[in-house]
């Protein structure tokens, strides 16, 4: 991970689909995007800020 991309813990509705892994733009917060992957048979979340200027 760069040091322009921090993993974040801001909390919100994005939810990531159980059978849809990959990357995407936050609905509601326009400077951060979701990597959902498979962990232990589960599509989990992080989520990241985007870098400085994006």
């Amino acid at each position: 991970v760069s040091d322009s991309l921090h993993p974040s813990t801001t909390s919100n509705d994005f939810e990531c689909d159980e059978d849809l892994p990959g990357k995407f733009s936050d609905p509601n917060i326009c400077n951060m995007f979701h990597v959902c992957i498979t962990r232990n048979d589960r599509v989990v979340d992080q989520p990241f800020m985007c870098p400085f200027p994006s």
